[in-house]
């Protein structure tokens, strides 16, 4: 929600630097929070939590591995930009083997 509404520029920003410029920049910035916005209603919903544990894997390494690459910097990002990613990729799995027993 904030990089829709508070930050939309520094996701054009990111964007811009792995090659979308202008109106590409900006959908894939305001595509990306919207995209996290539905898998967190998701989760929310406990629907389906093995089909949505995939789908959450498959973008958190689609971005970071396009990310990690392209911007390699972000990986020292003092505020976690990549790295945070790691403890998630392994938390993913354990909350959806949780939400399948409730």
């Amino acid at each position: 929600m904030i990089g829709l509404w508070v930050l939309p520029d520094v996701g054009e920003q990111v964007a811009g630097r792995i090659g979308l410029t202008g109106a590409a920049a900006l959908a894939a910035a305001l595509g990306a929070c919207l995209m996290d916005i539905l898998v967190g209603a998701w989760v929310a919903s406990r629907r389906a939590p093995g089909l949505c544990a995939l789908v959450q894997v498959t973008i958190i390494l689609g971005y970071t591995l396009v990310l990690g690459i392209a911007i390699p910097e972000l990986w020292g990002d003092p505020f976690g930009s990549l790295i945070k990613n790691l403890p998630m990729l392994a938390l993913i799995p354990i909350w959806a083997v949780l939400a399948k027993s409730k």
